[in-house]
């Protein structure tokens, strides 16, 4: 049985799809220490995709702590997430402005960006800072509020900051794959708080 060790994880909503209910996660990462004292924390997000589950990124986790159902995505099974997901009906192109739903501050924050490519966004001026650690996972809307993407990395290039993204096609194949492959003793041992 998969058991991620989190420390915690919270429900909240945002405006921008109001279905969707981003979850911020606190993972422990005995993996990571390097010396005495408590384990790294990763910080990151996770969005139901269906009723009980969660999709998120797997490297929040330590190695062998969640089902890996693609590249750096995994699935978690959790019995307060609740609601489907509503799908984009196909890939961002470049100019394509979208929204991160960033649940690291309450209210959640909408982040503004604009697509450079299928897989990268360029954040608009004043959301391109804090953008750093905690992202991992975030929800990615199109106009529509629909789900194009998930957030996974960031990359600064000079004066030019990106951010990476699972695009929709990725996200959708991961969970019709592995939704049914995750057993129901796969479950986050985790409290849930709802703002």
């Amino acid at each position: 049985m998969l058991r991620p060790a989190l420390l915690g994880m919270f429900l909240v909503s945002c405006s921008a799809a109001p279905g969707l209910r981003p979850v911020l996660v606190r993972a422990e990462r005995p993996d990571l220490a390097t010396g005495e004292g408590p384990a790294p924390v990763a910080i990151g997000h996770a969005f139901p995709v269906g009723d009980g589950l969660l999709l998120t990124c797997a490297h929040l986790f330590e190695p062998g702590r969640v089902r890996e159902v693609g590249a750096d995505l995994a699935l978690v099974r959790n019995r307060s997430a609740k609601g489907a997901v509503s799908w984009a009906p196909g890939a961002l192109r470049a100019g394509d402005e979208v929204r991160i739903l960033d649940a690291r501050t309450r209210p959640p924050r909408e982040r503004r960006a604009t697509a450079v490519g299928v897989d990268l966004l360029e954040p608009d001026g004043e959301d391109r800072a804090p953008f750093g650690p905690g992202l991992s996972g975030a929800p990615v809307l199109d106009a529509g509020g629909r789900v194009c993407g998930m957030v996974y990395g960031v990359l600064e290039t000079g004066d030019r900051l990106l951010v990476g993204i699972r695009t929709v096609s990725e996200l959708r194949e991961a969970v019709e794959k592995g939704a049914g492959t995750i057993s129901a003793a796969e479950k986050v041992p985790a409290p849930f708080s709802t703002p």
